[in-house]
Order: C-alpha cells, then sequence, then structure tokens
C-alpha cells in the first residue's frame, strides 16, 4: 500500500472503493455485469461488497487495516446466519492470506484472486449441486478451501461445468 495512503484520513474510504472497482473489472473482464451492492441495516451493521452470484449473495469485508481484528468478522458471521449463504471473504491491507472462523481472508496484493473466487469457482460448484452432483460440489469445494486446488478461470470452469452438464 502506498505511504500517502496508508496515513491518509480517508484511507478506509479509498481502500474500500479501489477493491471494490477490482470486483467490478474483474467481473467486465470476463463479460460479466457488475451485480454488486452493498447493505447496511437500522442498527448500523454493514456488509461492505455484496456480490450477486446466481439466486445468492457472497459477502464481502473490506477492511484498510494491516492487522486482522477479530471484531471484523462479526458481520460477515452474522449475515452468513441469517441468509444461509458462504461466510464470504475479507480482503485486508496486510498480506496474510489464510483462513479464519470459516472466512477467506485475504491481502490487499490477491484481491484479483478474491474476485476470482467469489464469481467462479463457487458458482461452478454451485451448478454442480444443481446438476445432482453435491457431494462432488462439497468435495471441491473443500479442495479449494484447503487450497488444495486454486481458484478456475472462468473458461476452465465453464469448460469442466458443460463437460459435466453434457
Amino acid at each position: 500500500m502506498p505511504k500517502q495512503l496508508a496515513l491518509g484520513s480517508l484511507r478506509g474510504a479509498l481502500f474500500e472503493t479501489w477493491v471494490a472497482s477490482e470486483f467490478v473489472k474483474h467481473r467486465c473482464n470476463r463479460a460479466l455485469s457488475p451485480q454488486m451492492y452493498f447493505w447496511r441495516d437500522s442498527s448500523g451493521q454493514e456488509i461492505d461488497l455484496l456480490v450477486e452470484r446466481g439466486e445468492r449473495l457472497f459477502p464481502v469485508e473490506i477492511k484498510a487495516g494491516q492487522t486482522i481484528a477479530g471484531v471484523w468478522f462479526g458481520t460477515l458471521e452474522k449475515f452468513a446466519g441469517w441468509s444461509g449463504g458462504p461466510g464470504g471473504c475479507l480482503i485486508y491491507g496486510g498480506s496474510d492470506r489464510q483462513t479464519r472462523r470459516g472466512i477467506e481472508v485475504i491481502g490487499w496484493r490477491d484481491v484479483a484472486a478474491a474476485a476470482e473466487l467469489a464469481l467462479t469457482v463457487d458458482h461452478f460448484v454451485e451448478e454442480m449441486g444443481k446438476l445432482g452432483m453435491r457431494r462432488s460440489a462439497d468435495w471441491l469445494y473443500d479442495q479449494i478451501r484447503r487450497r488444495r486446488v486454486r481458484t478456475l478461470p472462468l473458461g476452465t470452469a465453464y469448460t469442466i461445468w458443460t463437460g459435466i452438464g453434457a
């Protein structure tokens, strides 16, 4: 992160805007419409980015801080409980990549990987489930979460999916 951005009073807002723009760019480069939203309830709880993926929303929390804080996970966990969907991911100003409390934590340098994970692999796994391949979909998702399989480029996912559906 550039020094000027790291020290400025608008650091959080600028970082959040940059991450959102990277998600838009990722979708547009794959000829997908940028169907993304922001959510806040009456008590002030919010999700920075909700990425539409079929019938589900993939929540993304964005924090400019370089040290992961446990309080960052609360809203993602609550949203997952309400929606019954995935825990989503947390993108932060640090560099480590890990899974905490069932939520993928991704450093700012890997924001493209986060966008790919949110938009292709999970969608691919969901489509496998719709085709009656729930056990295979669960196995693949488990392999992805354990980092035995990296994200699949959209073309690869589509090729595999159409082959499965044939």
